[in-house]
């Protein structure tokens, strides 16, 4: 492993919409990252961890995850290549959630 994504945690929300980024990295340089996500969600609900260019425009690799009703789901390891300056990870939930949510990187 060549670079570490700090402890970023998301805001919480409650009942957020479609397409919101519930947490999202700082800027990374180049290099083979392991990445950490924790999801707390108090209903059923789907997210998208993605990895994207500089401007959030781009969507470079991306894994859907579900979660079941009130629980907190972890995706330990999951390692990615960042292959130019300023790429991102997030995590966006794909449509509307009715409850409370929280996302962690790290």
């Amino acid at each position: 492993m060549t670079g570490e994504i700090l402890w970023t945690a998301g805001a919480f929300f409650t009942n957020p919409g479609a397409n919101t980024t519930l947490v999202q990295s700082a800027a990374l340089s180049p290099g083979i990252y392991e990445i950490n996500v924790t999801i707390y969600c108090t209903t059923m609900a789907m997210f998208i961890v993605q990895q994207i260019d500089t401007d959030g425009s781009t969507v470079i690799k991306s894994q859907r995850t579900a979660i079941d009703l009130s629980s907190v789901r972890e995706i330990n390891k999951w390692k990615t290549g960042i292959t130019s300056n300023g790429q991102k990870i997030r995590v966006i939930t794909p449509e509307a959630i009715l409850g409370d949510v929280q996302v962690s990187l790290s």
